[in-house]
């Protein structure tokens, strides 16, 4: 049986970062999460392996999930935060093993992981409305685009990855996902906005003009 770790063994691992007060208005509980961080499982594989009714999540606020008559929790949200998920694979299985609509998932947590990239298989939950991604190893800014092909998003997390050191990180968080409220956590201002814009537009008038003058020496070289 998958039991829920010792208050003890949490000081090993990084302390989750508690929800911001939007998420919390985004998210409508009908059920608690269903609450699968710090087990220190090195794939998803691992909740492949098991049966559904042998797993027991943590309790959520002193709550309890149901299940229903297969043993999936009747919940739409999935905490697998604080583990050591190094990849996707096996995302969507997990989800249909363990929740008992899928299609009604509208907030997951993977962060404090070590994934790489944003797989398109997130894209098979349209109605997520909540992503937590921080502290994981995401080097590639333009997987951020993958995000825009969800548009019931509203707060999404990804401070603590390598794309966060890019120059351009949050201008291009805001102008590729214009419908966040949030972002890593933080409450999304109209001057963000704005300055974003701004500097969006500079980025491309830049990105024209080494273009054109690319385009010019080609052209005088032959």
């Amino acid at each position: 049986m998958i039991a829920p770790r010792t208050a003890s063994s949490y000081r090993r691992y990084r302390k989750p970062v508690v929800e911001s007060s939007l998420d919390m208005k985004e998210t409508v509980y009908s059920a608690p999460p269903l609450e699968l961080s710090f087990r220190t499982m090195l794939s998803l594989d691992y909740l492949l392996r098991v049966d559904v009714r042998d797993i027991e999540p943590r309790e959520f606020r002193g709550k309890k999930l149901k299940r229903d008559e297969q043993g999936r929790f009747c919940t739409t949200a999935l905490k697998l935060n604080n583990n050591m998920i190094d990849s996707w694979s096996g995302f969507d299985e997990v989800v249909n093993k363990l929740i008992s609509n899928p299609d009604d998932l509208n907030w997951v947590d993977l962060s404090f992981n070590a994934l790489s990239s944003i797989d398109d298989v997130i894209l098979k939950y349209p109605n997520i409305k909540i992503l937590h991604l921080h502290g994981n190893e995401i080097e590639d800014l333009s997987d951020v685009d993958k995000l825009a092909k969800m548009p019931k998003l509203k707060s999404v997390s990804l401070h603590g990855n390598p794309i966060e050191q890019e120059k351009r990180y949050r201008t291009y968080m805001l102008t590729t996902l214009p419908q966040i409220r949030t972002l890593d956590l933080c409450t999304i201002t109209k001057a963000d906005r704005e300055t974003a814009a701004t500097m969006g537009a500079m980025f491309n008038v830049r990105v024209k003009q080494r273009k054109n003058r690319k385009w010019k020496s080609n052209a005088q070289s032959y």
